[in-house]
């Protein structure tokens, strides 16, 4: 399964990599616009960016979740935040600690 580990982590870097350096304009978005993500005891550790935005930025950077984005949707029950963490992008780009 390391193949599928490694381009969920490159999928995780190329996230965070395109948030940092857009930052500019999802800063702001982020400050308005968050989903919240809680650890297992309920506790809010984090916020980010609605998963709508996410995945379509996520699709038109990687064709490899383009190309996926049909079987996803129909797994996730047509549940963008689902999908969001299905590609373990569930996480505060802008934060130092990523998973």
């Amino acid at each position: 399964m390391a193949n599928l580990d490694d381009f969920l982590k490159t999928l995780a870097d190329k996230w965070r990599d395109y948030a940092v350096a857009n930052s500019a304009w999802l800063l702001p978005i982020l400050q308005d616009h968050y989903e919240i993500i809680y650890n297992q005891e309920g506790v809010e550790v984090a916020r980010r960016l609605p998963s709508e935005l996410i995945v379509g930025i996520m699709a038109g950077l990687v064709p490899q979740v383009s190309e996926l984005m049909p079987l996803l949707w129909r797994s996730s029950g047509n549940n963008f935040d689902r999908i969001v963490e299905a590609l373990y992008l569930d996480f505060d780009p802008f934060q130092e600690d990523k998973p």
